[in-house]
Protein backbone atom coordinates (compact mmCIF):
# COMPACT_ATOMS: atom_id res chain seq x y z
CA UNK A 1 0.00 0.00 0.00
CA UNK A 2 1.52 3.17 -0.79
CA UNK A 3 1.74 6.24 1.48
CA UNK A 4 -1.32 8.49 -0.09
CA UNK A 5 -3.56 4.59 0.30
CA UNK A 6 -6.11 4.01 2.61
CA UNK A 7 -7.60 0.91 3.12
CA UNK A 8 -11.49 1.21 3.47
CA UNK A 9 -13.98 -1.62 3.70
CA UNK A 10 -17.65 0.34 1.99
CA UNK A 11 -20.57 0.19 4.02
CA UNK A 12 -22.91 0.80 0.45
CA UNK A 13 -22.74 0.00 -3.11
CA UNK A 14 -20.59 2.99 -4.74
CA UNK A 15 -20.67 3.52 -8.92
CA UNK A 16 -17.11 2.91 -9.98
CA UNK A 17 -15.44 2.02 -6.59
CA UNK A 18 -17.14 -1.81 -5.55
CA UNK A 19 -20.13 -3.06 -3.83
CA UNK A 20 -21.10 -2.81 -0.06
CA UNK A 21 -18.72 -4.95 2.24
CA UNK A 22 -15.45 -5.02 -0.34
CA UNK A 23 -12.32 -3.83 1.09
CA UNK A 24 -10.53 -1.48 -1.37
CA UNK A 25 -7.89 1.27 -1.42
CA UNK A 26 -8.68 4.58 -2.25
CA UNK A 27 -6.54 7.73 -1.71
CA UNK A 28 -6.24 9.22 1.66
CA UNK A 29 -7.75 12.40 0.70
CA UNK A 30 -10.75 10.63 -1.11
CA UNK A 31 -10.88 8.98 1.90
CA UNK A 32 -10.71 11.48 4.53
CA UNK A 33 -13.00 14.43 2.61
CA UNK A 34 -15.61 12.28 1.22
CA UNK A 35 -16.27 8.42 1.69
CA UNK A 36 -15.74 8.59 5.77
CA UNK A 37 -17.15 11.75 6.66
CA UNK A 38 -20.44 10.71 4.67
CA UNK A 39 -20.14 7.34 6.07
CA UNK A 40 -20.35 5.35 2.95
CA UNK A 41 -17.30 3.59 4.42
CA UNK A 42 -14.87 2.86 6.81
CA UNK A 43 -11.04 2.34 7.34
CA UNK A 44 -9.50 -0.46 8.10
CA UNK A 45 -6.21 -1.82 9.60
CA UNK A 46 -4.40 -5.20 8.90
CA UNK A 47 -6.25 -6.38 12.05
CA UNK A 48 -9.37 -5.68 10.41
CA UNK A 49 -8.66 -7.85 7.52
CA UNK A 50 -8.23 -10.63 8.86
CA UNK A 51 -11.09 -10.25 11.39
CA UNK A 52 -13.45 -9.71 7.74
CA UNK A 53 -11.60 -12.62 5.82
CA UNK A 54 -12.23 -14.69 8.74
CA UNK A 55 -15.95 -14.34 9.22
CA UNK A 56 -16.38 -14.81 5.28
CA UNK A 57 -14.94 -18.17 5.22
CA UNK A 58 -16.85 -19.41 8.39
CA UNK A 59 -19.93 -17.65 6.84
CA UNK A 60 -18.85 -20.03 3.60
CA UNK A 61 -17.77 -22.89 5.36
CA UNK A 62 -21.60 -22.57 7.36
CA UNK A 63 -23.60 -22.49 3.91
CA UNK A 64 -21.98 -25.23 2.72
CA UNK A 65 -22.83 -27.66 5.55
CA UNK A 66 -26.34 -26.20 5.20
CA UNK A 67 -26.21 -27.25 1.86
CA UNK A 68 -24.96 -30.86 3.72
CA UNK A 69 -27.69 -31.23 5.38
CA UNK A 70 -30.65 -30.23 2.77
CA UNK A 71 -29.02 -33.10 0.76
CA UNK A 72 -29.32 -35.47 3.82
CA UNK A 73 -32.76 -34.26 4.21
CA UNK A 74 -33.50 -34.88 0.41
CA UNK A 75 -31.73 -38.47 0.14
CA UNK A 76 -33.86 -39.13 3.12
CA UNK A 77 -37.14 -38.51 2.44
CA UNK A 78 -37.54 -38.49 -1.58
CA UNK A 79 -39.51 -41.28 -2.73
CA UNK A 80 -41.60 -41.59 0.57
CA UNK A 81 -44.95 -42.01 1.73
CA UNK A 82 -46.50 -40.01 4.27
CA UNK A 83 -50.42 -41.23 5.13
CA UNK A 84 -53.04 -39.34 6.82
CA UNK A 85 -56.63 -41.04 8.06
CA UNK A 86 -58.99 -38.60 7.85
CA UNK A 87 -63.21 -38.19 8.60
CA UNK A 88 -65.18 -38.62 5.30
CA UNK A 89 -67.62 -39.93 2.89
CA UNK A 90 -66.78 -41.88 -0.20
CA UNK A 91 -63.80 -39.97 -1.93
CA UNK A 92 -64.29 -36.85 -0.09
CA UNK A 93 -62.87 -36.07 3.17
CA UNK A 94 -64.51 -33.44 5.58
CA UNK A 95 -61.36 -31.31 6.56
CA UNK A 96 -58.01 -31.11 4.15
CA UNK A 97 -55.00 -31.13 4.22
CA UNK A 98 -52.26 -27.92 4.08
CA UNK A 99 -48.72 -27.24 3.93
CA UNK A 100 -48.64 -26.98 7.67
CA UNK A 101 -50.14 -30.58 8.30
CA UNK A 102 -47.58 -31.52 5.60
CA UNK A 103 -44.76 -30.05 7.66
CA UNK A 104 -45.37 -31.05 11.05
CA UNK A 105 -46.03 -34.72 9.85
CA UNK A 106 -42.41 -34.94 8.02
CA UNK A 107 -40.96 -33.55 11.20
CA UNK A 108 -42.94 -35.81 13.22
CA UNK A 109 -42.33 -38.90 11.62
CA UNK A 110 -38.55 -38.40 10.79
CA UNK A 111 -37.61 -35.64 12.73
CA UNK A 112 -36.60 -32.70 10.03
CA UNK A 113 -38.36 -29.75 10.77
CA UNK A 114 -39.41 -28.64 7.24
CA UNK A 115 -40.92 -24.82 6.61
CA UNK A 116 -44.78 -24.97 5.23
CA UNK A 117 -43.35 -22.30 3.06
CA UNK A 118 -41.26 -24.91 1.59
CA UNK A 119 -43.88 -27.27 0.64
CA UNK A 120 -45.79 -27.07 -2.50
CA UNK A 121 -49.54 -28.82 -2.99
CA UNK A 122 -50.43 -30.23 -6.34
CA UNK A 123 -52.56 -26.40 -7.49
CA UNK A 124 -51.48 -25.25 -4.89
CA UNK A 125 -54.67 -25.57 -2.75
CA UNK A 126 -55.22 -27.91 0.06
CA UNK A 127 -55.83 -32.30 -0.46
CA UNK A 128 -59.48 -32.25 0.42
CA UNK A 129 -59.66 -35.63 -1.49
CA UNK A 130 -58.87 -39.64 -1.09
CA UNK A 131 -56.00 -41.10 -2.62
CA UNK A 132 -52.47 -40.58 -3.74
CA UNK A 133 -51.19 -37.08 -4.03
CA UNK A 134 -47.68 -36.32 -5.63
CA UNK A 135 -46.19 -33.23 -3.71
CA UNK A 136 -42.81 -31.48 -3.98
CA UNK A 137 -40.80 -29.97 -1.13
CA UNK A 138 -38.09 -26.93 -2.52
CA UNK A 139 -35.57 -26.39 0.10
CA UNK A 140 -33.46 -24.30 -1.66
CA UNK A 141 -30.12 -24.38 -3.60
CA UNK A 142 -31.58 -26.42 -6.30
CA UNK A 143 -32.51 -29.18 -3.58
CA UNK A 144 -36.34 -30.79 -4.48
CA UNK A 145 -37.75 -33.51 -2.74
CA UNK A 146 -40.76 -35.59 -4.59
CA UNK A 147 -43.23 -36.98 -2.21
CA UNK A 148 -46.25 -38.85 -1.88
CA UNK A 149 -49.62 -37.80 0.73
CA UNK A 150 -51.61 -40.89 1.41
CA UNK A 151 -55.17 -39.88 2.11
CA UNK A 152 -57.53 -42.57 3.57
CA UNK A 153 -60.97 -42.46 4.92
CA UNK A 154 -60.96 -43.26 8.55
CA UNK A 155 -64.23 -45.72 9.55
Amino acid sequence: MSPHKVRVRLNERIANLGKAGEIIEVSSTQARNYLIPKGLATEVSDKDVAAIETAERKKRENANSLILKKHEIQETLHTKTIEFALRGKGDKIFWGISEHDVAERIEREFGYPIEKSHVRLPGDKHLKTVGDHDIRINLGHEVFIRMTVRINVED
